[in-house]
This record gives C-alpha cells, structure tokens and sequence, in this order.
C-alpha cells in the first residue's frame, strides 16, 4: 500500500475515547453494520465513570442499547439535534455517528471562531487519506469545481451550526492552505527514498526543494510548527525561526511523519547524516540545504503514543547503523550510494531552478575561447550583479575563496552562459578579475562566481593591495 495509507489508525482503541472526553464529558456512538436491521448505541460519559469509581462498580463497562433506526423514543424532548441526528439514519445502509455533549467553554470559542483553522489543520492530518498518494497537487480544474478523490473516494465533510446562523460547511478536499499543500505545490523537484530499518519496518520519503526565485525564498513561511511541549508555536517564536543566516527553513526540522498515513503532529526528523550541509563548503551553497521540506511515511511496525501525538521509537531505528536508505524511482528502489544521488539531486536543483543572482548592466555578448567548444559561446557580459542584498561592480576589488592560491584583484566583468540580452535572474555565472596590484601582476583570469568571496570588507581588501604595492 503507497505510502502506508492502510486505515490501520485505530490501533489502541483509546485514541477516539481520549479525543472526546478531552473536549466534552460525555459521548454517543451510534453505528449500524452493513446488512444489520439494528442500530447499536452506546453512551459514556465522565460522571458516571466517577460514580462507577466511588460505587467501586466495573468501571469500564456499559450496556449497548439496541434499537431501531431513526427511532427517538429514549431522546429527551430539549435535545433536539439528537433527534434530528437519530432521523437521519433512514434509508442508510451503514453508518457511525458520534455525539459529544458537555463540551468544555474553551473549547467552543475555539470551535466558533476558528473554523477555517481546525478544519485545515484536519486537512493537514488526513491529507493523504484525502488526496491520494501523490498529495494535494496543483489542478487544472476551476475554482468551483472539486477533484475527484485518487484515493478510496474518500470525502471529510465538516459542518458547524449556531443557533440563528446559517450553518458553516467544509470540504476538506477543498482546502488548498494547508501545510502540506503549501510544500507539494511550491516545490518544482523532489527526491523520494526509502529506509529498511531492521525487522519489517518500512519508512518511505520525500525531499522537496523550494527554490530562490528573484528576490525571496519560496519555502513557505506561514506554515506553523508543533512541538511536544507547546501546541502550537507564538508569533514571536514563529519568527526566531527565520534568522538571517539560515534562511527559508530557518532552523525547523526537515521531516513532518506520517504513521499508516496519518500526521503525528509532535514528531520531527531534523535530518540524515546524507542531506545535511557538509563541514566543508563546496561546490553547492549551504543555503541550498535549508531550502529543503520533507516527509517519512512508516507502516505499523513502528511505536507511537496511544493518543497518536509523538512515535517513540521513529528516530533512533532510522539512526541505527542497521539501517538502509535507497534511491526510489518511479516506485522502485534503486541500487546506489544515496549520499551521492542525493549531492547531484541537489546540484541540480541549484543550477537549474534557483534565480538567485541579478545580473544588471548589460552590455553585449562575448565568446571565449578558452572553454571547451561547447560552453565557449552564448555568454552574455554584465557590469554588475546584486547577490544577497550585496551589490558587486565593475572596477569593485575583490578576494577569491577556495582557490589555491587566493586571489585579489579588481572585477572587470560578470558573465553569464547563455542567450541572455537584458537583466535576468539567475545562478552560476563567471567573473573576470584583474590581479592586484596590477604592477606586480599582469593577469586577467576569470573564476566561477562560487568563487567570489560575499563577506570580505572592501576596505580589508584595499589595505592587502596596498601592503602588497608598498613592498
């Protein structure tokens, strides 16, 4: 079953019973089996379990009462939405109906004034149950129209009545602000794998990469993040996370993590030793790293709490030596070292859909001959770029990094390999330096812009040149 969409979420028995008696303090279950002429009702509530207590009776244990459908004679006269409940259960083959009362204030502002919110966050549990396997991708469909289910044919309705209001409804296929949304449809490229942890543990994964586009990160940022200790993050807490030097992700986990297809909201996966940045730098910006969002689908061979809130075991069997991470392509596994389809994966995605650098002041077309044939032309000359807020000119000084030796010298131009005949966005790009001091050096030498050291202070730059003139 893809991505251990199984059903198989009801794995304690006591998930449902804690969810209900947390927001009320007494519930209904009403259900009727396919080919059955009875509806079976049960009801537990709170108060009688503390009596029970006191009585020193059997706690756990009711009578179910049996009766037929839509029949209202045990309903009391003022609890007219039971009733009304109860009349629908005509003409239905199957059903189960739960009926929470006693529900606490708190819970009811919550349920009032944040419809669109609980909702989405349901969207986002339920999300592969909803949209299939693949998630929620982009549709060609218009607005008013809803996407067939890939998936079981599966539809979540959610319906609030107020008295002396009309009643608010909501498909939850039709939301498309949820979180994982969000991550589906602003990533152009992904990376799928899976991990054989020891016994019969299966996790299947995803990176997605959101790229630099012109002027701003697209990983989205309104995406809340839950942690075990509180619910939700503050607004305050929301932006700490968002810090200068790590932007786009900022310093949140990669993984959220799904168990027989559902959210277990307060378990992240901050990452594997194979996608995180190196200790080195090299050849792919560190920033590339934090561009990343992902998701781990496990089955059922893996330990979660009874009320499905954190797994208990997820990360360290994921972490154990014993276990092996493979490349998936169209669904199989492939043999290959993951750490390195993973590097290239990225590379890629860097080269071809980050737009990270403006390249501004164009001045015309060259060819070089020093290249390869096949790279020595179209390139395109430009005056100056603007990379990360920090504007580079023609004439500025400049250091390298990461060469052998490191080089100063004074920039002559920028280029940028391709048809390009106005200002654009993009990466890569080469520029031209002029060795300094130009007395001692007769050298022009043309380096990639990776080569480009961004930090360096014009004037620690200056005061090189000139100590090395003045020697």
């Amino acid at each position: 079953m893809p991505r251990s969409l199984n059903s198989d979420i009801s794995y304690f028995g006591v998930g449902g019973k804690q969810a209900a008696f947390f927001i009320g303090c007494s519930t209904v279950m009403i259900s009727k089996p396919k080919g059955s002429k009875d509806v079976h009702e049960l009801t537990v509530s709170k108060e009688e379990f503390e009596r029970r207590e006191r009585m020193r009776e059997s706690i756990y244990s009711g009578y179910i009462h049996n009766r037929k459908p839509g029949d209202i004679s045990h309903v009391p006269p003022e609890s007219k939405h039971m009733q009304n409940l109860i009349k629908e259960e005509l003409g239905q083959e199957s059903f189960t109906n739960i009926a929470i009362s006693g529900i606490e204030n708190r819970h009811i502002q919550y349920l009032k004034m944040d419809f669109k919110g609980w909702c989405k966050q349901l969207a986002h549990i339920y999300h592969y149950y909803i949209h299939g396997p693949k998630g929620n991708e982009e549709r060609s469909l218009s607005s008013h129209q809803r996407a067939p289910s890939p998936f079981k044919n599966l539809d979540i309705d959610i319906t609030l009545y107020e008295k002396g209001k009309p009643p608010k409804e909501q498909n939850l296929r039709d939301i498309d602000t949820d979180q994982q949304t969000q991550f589906i449809r602003s990533s152009p490229d992904s990376f799928e794998f899976r991990a054989k942890v020891e016994g019969t543990g299966i996790v299947e994964g995803i990176l997605r990469y959101h790229p630099f586009l012109y002027d701003k990160e697209t990983y989205p940022s309104s995406t809340s993040y839950r942690s075990v200790d509180n619910e939700e993050t503050s607004l305050d807490e929301e932006l700490e996370f968002y810090i200068q030097d790590r932007p786009a992700r900022g310093n949140r986990p990669i993984f959220e993590c799904f168990w027989n297809g559902r959210l277990i909201p307060y378990t992240f996966v901050q990452d594997f030793d194979w996608c995180t940045p190196p200790k080195k730098r090299g050849p792919i910006p560190v920033e590339c790293f934090n561009r990343l969002s992902g998701v781990l689908w496990t089955n059922d061979m893996f330990q979660v709490s009874t009320n499905k809130l954190t797994f208990s075991d997820l990360e360290v069997r994921l972490r154990d030596n014993n276990t092996i991470f493979e490349k998936v392509i169209a669904g199989l596994p492939q043999r290959a070292n993951i750490d390195k389809e993973f590097t290239e994966w990225l590379k890629e995605c860097h080269r071809k859909l980050d737009k990270q650098i403006k390249f501004s002041g164009y001045s015309g077309k060259t060819t070089r001959k020093d290249l390869p044939l096949k790279r020595q032309s179209p390139w395109a000359v430009y005056k100056n770029i603007e990379w990360d807020g920090k504007v580079f000119k023609q004439g500025q000084l400049m250091r390298t990094t990461r060469t052998n030796p490191i080089i100063y010298g004074s920039i002559q131009r920028f280029m940028l390999f391709g048809d390009y005949n106005e200002d654009v966005f993009a990466t890569g790009g080469d520029v031209e330096v002029r060795q300094e001091p130009a007395m001692l050096y007769d050298m022009v030498k043309s380096f990639p812009l990776s080569k480009l050291d961004r930090v360096i202070p014009d004037r620690q730059c200056k005061k090189f040149i000139d100590d090395e003139s003045g020697k």
